[in-house]
């Protein structure tokens, strides 16, 4: 304390004691240099441990610390919050994961070399914490912050980055969002923090919310497009699944939109088979998003279809290809071409689903007429009817009626053909039988189709096979 080279030394210590000069020391450097933080007792027990360092009050420096914790008792504060259990310091100070300090204020009795007499002097000991010690009281610290507002979130994430914990800074933002009025404001006030590490787990968090929030499906999806969010959605179906199938299906249909996998967020409430029933009962019910429209889609195109077709049912059916007009056959081809993109969209949906067998059966006997209908002549189908109405011309030509079974045999009668390709075209003709009139075409193998195509050409007029 005596600093200037002027100073009689002597003569101080022959007119000073050192009760003198401690209370000539002013005030404000026995206390601590720590705003919002105030020393109510002095310990007259010094600490014990390694690594001590004794300051004065004043020197005391907490403007680096990212967490300040107190004890409550001797030590207080209106800013910040205090030790978990009871504590073995008088307050502590947190700077990264690896510096950090307990104080302990002490008033100890001391001498001043060269003066007379002991004094008892105020000071503040400190002590390093431990790697662990910080984690620990950083976590402490982080859930110790009020996030009721930005300012609060900001000082509790920076203090709980102090242990990189991905989970813990979740919680705090999980206890922001949960606290605020405006849930799309406060996960639009989260944008800055997107390089965080748990800023991947927000649409986890903020669908927690939802759940506990009495919310419609209607605000839920409003809540989230206006924050431009899509959730797994996966606990907001559960929350909303009522086992009644108009209920239910519109309220999949409302958070689709908003949903990170609307298929699973769909299947969740469990609407495959009532999906599949309507769809086979030709119910529709409109929906918007993409794979409920699709199903709606799909529930028209299969009723339109049936019609044209005359299907009641895959057991219940009637109908003719080739007396089909042109108007009805560019509809048909249409519809078939929609019925299958619009299967491709439903079929993660209903897969599982009791009427998908039959919905498949569908899909196979519509491609199939899709090939014929498209004049794919490589398809069975195609090969049976266009061979079939080649067969049929020729034979008017040689001057035979009736239906294709008569004209044969009326051509074999005459000898136009052989006891071999009169065999092979009746085969043949029970095959173009089931291409005009049957869901389910069998296949043939490449030596029938040349038995055939072979047993017709060899039947045509000579002029016509030049």
């Amino acid at each position: 304390m005596i600093t200037d080279t002027n100073a009689d030394v002597n003569f101080l210590k022959s007119r000073f004691d050192a009760k003198d000069l401690l209370e000539s020391i002013p005030d404000m450097f026995q206390k601590p240099n720590a705003a919002g933080l105030d020393v109510m007792s002095w310990s007259p027990v010094l600490p014990e441990g390694d690594g001590l360092r004794f300051l004065l009050p004043c020197d005391i420096d907490l403007s680096r610390s990212k967490a300040v914790l107190v004890n409550g008792i001797s030590t207080v504060s209106s800013e910040f919050a205090s030790l978990p259990g009871k504590a073995d310091c008088d307050f502590l100070s947190i700077e990264t994961a690896e510096i950090g300090y307990r104080y302990h204020a002490v008033a100890t009795t001391t001498s001043i070399t060269g003066f007379e007499g002991e004094i008892t002097c105020r000071m503040i000991v400190r002590r390093p914490l431990s790697r662990d010690s910080i984690a620990e009281y950083a976590r402490y610290a982080a859930r110790s912050v009020n996030t009721d507002t930005a300012k609060g979130l900001a000082r509790a994430l920076d203090i709980a980055d102090i242990v990189k914990d991905a989970s813990l800074s979740s919680s705090i933002v999980r206890s922001y969002v949960l606290a605020s009025d405006d849930i799309g404001a406060a996960v639009s006030e989260l944008n800055p923090y997107k390089k965080s590490s748990w800023f991947p787990s927000l649409p986890d968090i903020v669908e927690d919310v939802l759940v506990e929030r009495s919310m419609s499906p209607h605000d839920v999806s409003h809540v989230l497009s206006s924050a431009d969010m899509k959730v797994p959605a996966l606990r907001l179906a559960d929350k909303y699944r009522t086992g009644t199938f108009d209920n239910d299906l519109e309220a999949a249909d409302v958070l689709a939109p908003v949903s990170t996998n609307d298929v699973r967020m769909i299947l969740g409430f469990e609407l495959g088979s009532n999906i599949a029933s309507a769809v086979l009962d030709g119910t529709v019910t409109e929906c918007r998003s993409a794979h409920l429209s699709a199903m709606s889609n799909l529930t028209r195109s299969l009723r339109r279809l049936k019609e044209i077709f005359g299907m009641r049912s895959l057991s219940d059916y009637s109908f003719d290809l080739e007396s089909m007009d042109a108007a009805v056959t560019e509809e048909a081809t249409r519809l078939i071409s929609t019925f299958a993109k619009d299967f491709i969209a439903v079929d993660p949906i209903i897969k599982d689903a009791e009427g998908y067998a039959d919905l498949t059966a569908y899909k196979r006997f519509f491609t199939d007429l899709g090939g014929y209908l498209g004049r794919e002549s490589s398809s069975a189908r195609g090969f049976g009817i266009d061979t079939g109405i080649e067969l049929e011309r020729i034979l008017k030509g040689y001057g035979t009626a009736g239906n294709l079974a008569s004209m044969l045999k009326q051509a074999f009668e005459k000898g136009l053909m052989s006891e071999e390709d009169y065999q092979a075209l009746e085969k043949f003709r029970e095959f173009r039988n089931k291409c005009a009139h049957d869901i389910l075409v069998p296949e043939i193998s490449k030596k029938d189709r040349h038995i055939w195509s072979d047993a017709v050409r060899r039947l045509a007029p000579k002029e016509e096979t030049k």
